[in-house]
């Protein structure tokens, strides 16, 4: 009898699949290779973003102040040289640091969102 229940038991957990937050999460290879079969769908992807068209002005900063310049940019996922916009990232600060929101650059995060053809536009954390 224990061996029937835990027969059911295994197969229940394989045909229900995973219950754990982490399933379907996909890293940035695999999106950019199946891009186009991920257009329109909400998808969960594990990525390192990147500060994506960085724009600053362009003043002559004195020695005694180097970071003068404003700027302003967006983030991105990016694969060799391809590169998704994230939609909705703003980043602000100087030209020598920049605070990215909602999402931090440069650290690895799985963010849940919809591919479109614009971008990738990031759901509610």
């Amino acid at each position: 009898m224990k061996k029937i229940i835990f027969i059911l038991l295994a197969l229940t957990i394989f045909l229900v699949g995973c219950s754990c937050q982490d399933c379907n999460v996909m890293n940035t290879k695999q999106l950019f290779l199946s891009k186009e079969s991920y257009l329109n769908q909400e998808i969960q992807i594990e990525v390192t973003p990147q500060v994506y068209k960085k724009l600053c002005t362009h003043q002559l900063c004195p020695e005694e102040e180097p970071c003068c310049n404003s700027c302003s940019a967006q983030l991105s996922i990016n694969y060799n040289e391809e590169i998704i916009p994230i939609i909705g990232t703003t980043c602000s600060g100087n030209n020598c640091e920049l605070s990215c929101e909602p999402i931090k650059q440069n650290q690895e995060k799985i963010i849940k969102g919809k591919l479109t053809e614009a971008g990738f536009e990031v759901s509610d954390e």
